[in-house]
């Protein structure tokens, strides 16, 4: 190969794993700005196991496809899903079926003033000869990508940053609270919890955090009760 030819193709090579290192770096940055929310559904909500297995995958989903991070513990912000059951029939021919309609809402809340920072609402339909199945069918209607959920979440994405921009001292507070009442595991998540992007309260953030010093790892899991698991297969039943 003559050299000229080595050396274009060697600095082609260097450009493209500058590129790659570059994107992998913006990723990691990005990764770290991204407004934190902890997805809960509402306790009042009765449904089946593994339809409410399901609703918690939709709501992770729906946060973390749309720009935002969704945590398996505490944050100052909660994604909360209710569910209002419209209806539920058995048809009237056979092979009878059951059909459900439920009214789903998600909240992008404070989790600790409870103030409402974006709201929106669903109807969906499922109908299937099991009922466990006609409601994973119905909550296999909520589609995280829908052009709906996405700017939902952009709304309460903006609303958020503009939060811990304008009212940092809030989120402080709290962690001063928690910390009061020996819960310095959540004052720690709350703290961590703001985004790298909110500048000032970020810093903030972390100064009272690192104050705290070590805390437990994890927030101290609580035995519950599950309801009766049918064992189903979404992917055969959508």
């Amino acid at each position: 190969m003559p050299l000229l030819i080595k050396i274009v193709f060697l600095f082609a090579l260097v450009l493209i794993q500058g590129n790659i290192i570059s994107q992998n770096n913006h990723e990691v940055i990005c990764k770290k700005d991204r407004v934190v929310i902890f997805p809960v559904i509402d306790q009042d909500v009765k449904i089946p196991f593994q339809a409410r297995s399901l609703l918690e995958t939709q709501m992770k989903n729906m946060i973390n496809l749309n720009g935002l991070k969704a945590v398996e513990d505490v944050s100052y912000f909660i994604m909360k899903s209710k569910i209002n059951a419209l209806s539920h029939e058995i048809t009237a021919s056979k092979p009878y079926m059951h059909s459900v309609i439920l009214d789903i809402s998600f909240y992008i809340k404070d989790n600790y003033s409870g103030e409402i920072f974006e709201v929106i609402s669903i109807e969906v339909e499922g109908e299937d000869k099991v009922e466990e199945r006609a409601y994973i069918r119905a909550i296999g209607v909520v589609n995280p990508r829908s052009e709906h959920f996405k700017t939902f979440m952009e709304s309460a994405k903006d609303k958020i940053i503009n939060f811990y921009n304008t009212e940092c001292e809030a989120v402080i507070l709290t962690a001063q609270d928690l910390i009061e009442q020996n819960r310095n595991w959540e004052a720690v998540r709350v703290l961590n919890s703001i985004p790298n992007i909110s500048g000032e309260c970020f810093q903030l953030g972390m100064k009272y955090a690192t104050d705290i010093g070590p805390v437990i790892t994890k927030k101290p899991i609580k035995k519950e009760e599950k309801e009766d698991e049918l064992d189903l297969d979404f992917e055969e039943i959508r």
